[in-house]
């Protein structure tokens, strides 16, 4: 029996303007490597295929294949999926350069199985609804997830809610939202912390400061 094939699909069209570097956000460098680098150095291990979808005019010395993205994310990654013929799709937002395998080998397990499935970590905080800008009332964090990247979901599944979303002028905040509307149960898997997302000049100093940790972990055999 063939084994299912899986592609790691990267929207980096993005401006990242509340970043402030002036360029695309997947583009800009994080000690040594751009944030698009570091996202292709920890999918490429364990995938069939890497397809990137970039601003129009823009290409990078890789050789993972490479698209023009879209105006919108939803867009980039709708042409992602036409880009690919593999059975399962990994989606992954360039701005989280901290993925480790035992996260992408926990959502490949279960995407087999699932279908659709999403990292995501249980949230630690105390949760509150907004009223006005004061507090409103506690949320019940013991039934809420913070959701990250990679999401994975069988191709067709996720190219079908794209094509419904696109017939309807829906714009989902991430495919994960976007399948779930559609009708497909998605199973949330344990993500990490470090999988936090870069995209204020905050989180900037604070990958910049794990970087350097991360880099000699990965370089040191195991």
């Amino acid at each position: 029996m063939t084994p299912p094939r899986f592609a790691a699909l990267i929207p980096a069209a993005g401006s990242g303007s509340r970043l402030g570097f002036g360029i695309p956000k997947a583009l800009v460098d994080l000690q040594g490597k751009t944030l698009l680098e570091r996202a292709i150095e920890n999918l490429a291990p364990l995938v069939d295929e890497v397809v990137v979808a970039l601003p129009e005019g823009q290409s990078i010395e890789s050789p993972v294949k490479q698209i023009v993205g879209g105006n919108t994310r939803q867009d980039s990654v709708f042409r992602l999926l036409q880009a690919t013929e593999a059975d399962f799709v990994l989606i992954h937002d360039a701005a989280r350069p901290f993925l480790g395998a035992k996260v992408l080998e926990r959502i490949k397990g279960r995407v087999i199985q699932s279908g659709a499935v999403t990292a995501a970590l249980p949230a630690t905080d105390t949760l509150v609804h907004s009223s006005g800008g004061f507090w409103g009332y506690l949320v019940d964090r013991s039934k809420t997830w913070a959701v990250q990247t990679p999401q994975a979901f069988r191709r067709t599944l996720i190219l079908d809610a794209h094509l419904k979303a696109l017939q309807e002028g829906f714009e989902a905040t991430d495919d994960a939202g976007l399948a779930n509307k559609y009708g497909s149960n998605v199973e949330l898997v344990l993500g990490d912390s470090r999988l936090f997302k870069v995209t204020t000049p905050a989180d900037f100093e604070l990958a910049t400061a794990f970087a350097q940790l991360w880099d000699q972990k990965r370089s040191t055999p195991s």
